[in-house]
């Protein structure tokens, strides 16, 4: 580990490899909140924003990460199905704008044969 890397909290001395553990540390472990004076602190849920006290927040986080990790690789498949559908619809779209020109071609090739034909039903 580099002097750079390292993380020490200012409270107990304790080194971390990365700051944001050194964040969690200082926000969540008991002793070093203890050393802060902030012995009864209502920790916030990252994944739910539901508030905890101390003693039920690690519980808490232990399930709640669980779920959340579970939901979230859920919307990441209903996001896939979701440009998968919009490919879909995209195609289609362009399947019924080629449908609608060769309509509109079929059309105008048979007024050009009703045309035609009256043409020349009348002088017969």
């Amino acid at each position: 580990m580099n002097i750079s890397e390292k993380h020490i909290c200012e409270h107990c001395s304790k080194e971390f490899c990365s700051k944001a553990t050194l964040i969690r540390h200082k926000k969540t472990t008991k002793s070093c909140l203890e050393i802060q004076g902030k012995e009864d602190v209502a920790m916030e849920c990252i994944n739910c924003k539901k508030f905890f006290a101390m003693q039920y927040y690690k519980q808490h986080i232990e399930k709640c990460d669980i779920v959340f990790e579970k939901v979230k690789n859920e919307y990441k498949e209903q996001q896939k199905e979701i440009e998968k559908i919009r490919g879909q619809n995209k195609k289609i779209s362009e399947t019924n704008s080629k449908l609608k020109t060769e309509l509109q071609e079929s059309r105008l090739v048979f007024n050009s044969l009703t045309i035609n034909l009256r043409c020349s039903f009348l002088t017969l």
